[in-house]
């Protein structure tokens, strides 16, 4: 009997937090999805040459208020080739939203999700804004969270109770940083950055700190901006890490980290989905979604939101029952997420099944 041939589309090119979408989404499309189907890795920048029996889009910001050039490429291969799409937690693009009714610039955007949707009845997304969103549009999405949410190592040792309880003032000793993909052209945010690492050394000196703190950067240290930016971390004492090119879930500094803070969606998801403490300075639509379905400390990335949540970051590392308390929290906020993504995959399941 030939194996079923299932094409996963992921955006895994550059960024350390694309690569934790694409090695987690595989994990979980490998556990809960029969043993005779191919997975064909595709990467979804490029034309899809592979034929396939259905394509499964894993994850990421795809969805814009005009068509992502990523999707165009699927827009081509499905116009061409009638097989079932299933999307599994996409959100929504950086800057876009304003209205809910009123998200799509284009009628080709609004056709081909549409399309997408009614291949399959299976389209799961990553936060309450973009499920909104597509109800706008009549698309009935899953709120299964974002693929990255889900370590199943943790879950799993959760479920056997086999988690064991850690002295919080022990292990918060090592702190991982993060910050935006520099660009000069957005000097407002560059300005930010630096104030950023400079009142974070700032306090630790104050606070007589002496914890390992690590710059993480998601994307390479090739821009200008991220240069500078990876020289006065250094300059300011800090370790400096490129992560690029692989998941988040691969490095061992990150792995070993104890706390995040910063603006990295994808490493607060990885923090906190390993029951560790994560503090987020959101910076666009993709933050701010992740916000209305996870709660974590976080405050906007202006000069007031950066001193807030680095002065709150201090003082709970002070009285660290509440990290406790809080990781315990959205432990189980999590684990309501994983609970709709199994149901999902059953149903994706189910649907391969029969083609």
């Amino acid at each position: 009997m030939n194996k079923k041939k299932i094409c996963v589309l992921h955006g895994a090119i550059n960024n350390a937090g694309d690569f934790l979408i694409k090695n987690r989404g595989f994990d979980l499309i490998s556990n809960f999805l029969d043993q005779d189907i191919e997975f064909i890795p595709v990467e979804r920048w490029k034309s899809i040459e592979k034929e396939c029996d259905a394509l499964i889009i894993l994850g990421g910001p795809l969805i814009r208020s005009t068509l992502h050039p990523h999707a165009e490429n699927i827009y081509e291969y499905i116009n061409k080739n009638e097989v079932p799409v299933i999307c599994i937690g996409l959100g929504l693009g950086g800057n876009d939203l304003n209205e809910y009714d009123n998200f799509f610039k284009d009628e080709k955007s609004v056709f081909f999700w549409k399309k997408v949707y009614e291949s399959s009845r299976l389209f799961s997304v990553r936060d309450k804004n973009t499920q909104l969103v597509l109800k706008e549009y009549g698309i009935d999405a899953y709120l299964t969270g974002c693929p990255a949410f889900f370590d199943l190592e943790t879950i799993k040792k959760k479920n056997l109770h086999e988690n064991k309880k850690e002295d919080t003032k022990n292990y918060i000793n090592k702190i991982i940083v993060t910050i935006p993909n520099g660009n000069l052209k957005d000097l407002l945010n560059f300005f930010r950055t630096l104030y950023f690492i400079s009142y974070l050394r700032l306090k630790t000196r104050v606070e007589g700190s002496n914890k390992n703190i690590t710059l993480v950067f998601q994307h390479k240290i090739s821009s200008v901006a991220n240069k500078t930016c990876a020289m006065y971390a250094q300059a300011l004492g800090f370790k400096v890490l490129d992560a690029s090119g692989k998941g988040l879930d691969e490095n061992e500094t990150i792995r070993e980290g104890n706390l995040h803070i910063g603006t990295r969606l994808h490493s607060n998801i990885y923090f906190l989905s390993t029951d560790k403490p994560s503090y987020l300075l959101s910076v666009d639509n993709r933050t701010k979604g992740f916000l209305s379905t996870i709660t974590t400390p976080s405050e906007k990335f202006t000069i007031k939101g950066i001193k807030k949540l680095v002065d709150l970051y201090f003082e709970e590392s002070k009285n660290t029952e509440v990290f406790d308390k809080r990781i315990f929290k959205i432990s189980n906020q999590i684990s309501s997420y994983y609970t709709v993504m199994v149901d999902f995959m059953y149903k994706v399941n189910e649907l391969i099944r029969k083609i």
